[in-house]
């Protein structure tokens, strides 16, 4: 149900079909990993967020997107994708609803060559939409993964989280940062956020996916100090969880929350 003074936020890592190895998923049925029978799946479970506000979507290529905006656009969205740079086959895409006005957008290609002289091509997709008299800024991003030993000075994650939070500055006030972060709640990522002063939205024990069989949270929606985080249920993930299978076609797990104006914003 829609409310005043709040907005929905979801935020999904759909998985892109270029990263679909049958070698990574050993246990799970092809047919489960098929971009015929995923992509539709996918956009199916996009589409049943209907009180959603905002829809992040990370791994996401163009083909994806054309199905899913197509759905999309017939129940009041309208979308926005951003291709990675370097090559890479996917990039990010956010839905928001008609009636929120987008203001402004912004594309931040994170300047991180100097980790290895070459940046990633990961990206940021930033919208300001604003309703009635509320104004927001909703930030989709898809940080690099790094190796666990990587020293913080060479960590493309942590580079990107910097560079993001600098160039939001005083703007952080009224923001909410989501995506698929690439790290656990103990990272210098996720400490450099709560030093600016976000919530995570959700508890650290919710697990999102469950790489090489160990569940970890590695999604994230975060919000600044000018937003009440309440937090929808998800799909548990276990150890064991098959991921992608019948019911999740993707190997994470979607997470979404409502964001209720302070009294004092």
């Amino acid at each position: 149900m829609d409310s005043p003074g709040q907005i929905v936020v979801a935020t999904y890592n759909v998985l892109a079909d270029a990263y679909v190895k049958p070698k990574y998923y050993p246990s799970i049925d092809p047919l489960l990993l098929a971009k015929e029978n995923r992509y539709p799946r996918i956009v199916k479970r996009v589409a049943q967020l209907r009180n959603a506000d905002i829809i992040c979507l990370q791994e996401v290529d163009y083909e994806l997107f054309v199905l899913a905006e197509s759905r999309l656009r017939k129940i009041g969205y309208h979308g926005r994708w951003v291709h990675k740079g370097r090559g890479k086959p996917d990039g990010c895409a956010t839905f928001v609803r008609n009636f929120w006005r987008v203001t402004e957008t912004r594309i931040l290609g994170y300047n991180d060559e100097c980790i290895d002289g070459e940046k990633s091509g990961h990206i940021a997709l930033m919208i300001a939409v604003e309703r009635n008299d509320m104004a927001v800024i909703v930030v989709n991003t898809h940080l690099k993964w790094d190796p666990p030993d990587t020293p913080p000075e060479k960590q493309y994650g942590l580079a990107q989280a910097r560079e993001l939070l600098a160039i939001l500055g005083k703007r952080m006030l009224r923001t909410i940062v989501c995506g698929d972060f690439n790290v656990e709640k103990e990272s210098g990522v996720i400490k450099m956020f709560l030093l600016a002063r976000f919530t995570d939205a959700h508890d650290s024990s919710v697990a999102t996916a469950n790489p090489e069989n160990k569940a970890k949270k590695i999604d994230y929606i975060m919000c600044s100090t000018a937003f009440s985080p309440r937090p929808f249920p998800t799909t548990i993930v276990e150890d064991k969880t098959p991921l992608p299978s019948g019911t999740e076609p993707s190997d994470h797990v979607l997470l979404a929350a409502a964001f209720v104006r302070s009294s004092s914003n």
